[in-house]
């Protein structure tokens, strides 16, 4: 995450200050696994893969460094975890039964590693706010 993020503010020149803010007060908190802009760049948010035992400790960070690193700006934090993945979904006769099954034994292996990988985890989207 942190290399995408970097290629993002080198490569594009989509970033800005207060996002690579985020990101570099992310990277500083143990238990973050990584950090990122999302979206069209230019300004607006990032994505932080975080322990969840770490969450708190990375809103304290931000609350505290961000107005530091940014003139006094504000943040904007929403924590949320991973769902279930994906499933197939159908309409019509038999979508109920087909609802909660795999795409493929492929996919869905790829599916519950993932979730196996993220159980603890939470992500942090933090937004700046002027």
């Amino acid at each position: 995450m942190y290399a995408s993020h970097a290629s993002l503010r080198d490569d594009y020149g989509v970033s800005t200050a207060e996002l690579d803010a985020l990101v570099e007060i992310a990277r500083s908190v143990p238990g973050v696994y990584g950090s990122r802009m999302t979206g069209g760049g230019f300004g607006g948010c990032t994505v932080t893969l975080v322990r969840s035992s770490a969450v708190p400790a990375l809103l304290d960070a931000f609350e505290a460094e961000y107005p530091k690193a940014t003139g006094g700006q504000r943040v904007t934090c929403f924590v949320t975890s991973a769902g279930p993945g994906a499933m197939l979904l159908q309409q019509g006769p038999g979508a109920q039964a087909a609802a909660s099954a795999p795409l493929s034994s492929r996919v869905g292996l790829v599916v519950a590693l993932g979730a196996m990988l993220l159980v603890g985890v939470a992500a942090a989207t933090a937004s700046m706010r002027r």
